[in-house]
């Protein structure tokens, strides 16, 4: 069979087919090319070192990012506080103790993202303390970066304390007394300087004596969150 012979033969069978009540096949579609978008990549990091502060501690977020394929990439953080900002670098303070799901979200100028994700364990002086010694213990409640509360001691009596934590894990406090010379209410107050090492759980204070009276018993204290 010549060749001319072969097409008519197609025509005919396709004219048959129509006439016959068939439908054609309908003509495959090209599959679409892959997307060659790719989401970018990064890593987060967290100074200082050790167990941020409530309302003391300044902490530094800082974002490395970038995009396989060159694209811009914003970046944007959620504290887990209801909190927000954007930007490589950013700085936080908790204002209350807790484990707070910090995430960065790296997007390109695409609409693709990743989310990273770093967990972050805020302490608090809210609580009871116990010297190491073992009769003396403090008892905070606090307030941002506020510190108010009771200092117990068979030795001294208890007093009334009042200071503040600031960043990273500085701690002031002023201690008052009631005392009564001559038969009169008085107060004397001590002041002390210190600090929460590295794990929040622990401070030491230092006798300030330029500040306090001179009734103060010139005692340092390192104490310990009791752990209930």
């Amino acid at each position: 069979m010549t060749r001319n012979a072969i097409g008519l033969a197609a025509i005919v069978a396709a004219v048959c087919c129509l006439a016959c009540g068939g439908t054609p096949a309908a003509p495959t579609p090209p599959t679409p090319p892959a997307s060659s978008n790719h989401a970018p990549v990064g890593s987060v990091a967290l100074s200082p070192a050790g167990a941020p502060i409530a309302g003391a501690t300044a902490l530094t977020f800082t974002a490395t990012a970038s995009d396989p394929d060159g694209d811009a990439v914003s970046l944007s953080w959620q504290f887990g506080d209801g909190q927000t900002a954007s930007g490589a670098t950013v700085g936080h303070v908790f204002a209350e103790a807790g484990t707070y799901a910090v995430v960065l979200t790296a997007s390109d100028s695409h609409g693709e993202a990743t989310k990273l994700n770093t967990s972050v364990v805020v302490k608090g002086l809210a609580g009871d303390w116990l010297d190491i010694g073992g009769k003396v213990g403090f008892t905070f409640e606090q307030h941002g970066s506020n510190v108010e509360g009771i200092k117990a001691s068979e030795r001294e009596g208890n007093a009334a304390v009042r200071g503040s934590v600031q960043n990273p894990r500085s701690l002031s406090l002023e201690l008052t007394y009631a005392y009564y010379p001559s038969s009169q209410l008085d107060y004397y107050r001590c002041y002390y300087e210190g600090a929460l090492d590295d794990t929040g759980d622990q401070f030491r204070l230092t006798f300030n004596y330029k500040r306090s009276d001179r009734h103060c018993r010139k005692d340092n204290y390192t104490a310990t969150r009791h752990p209930y």
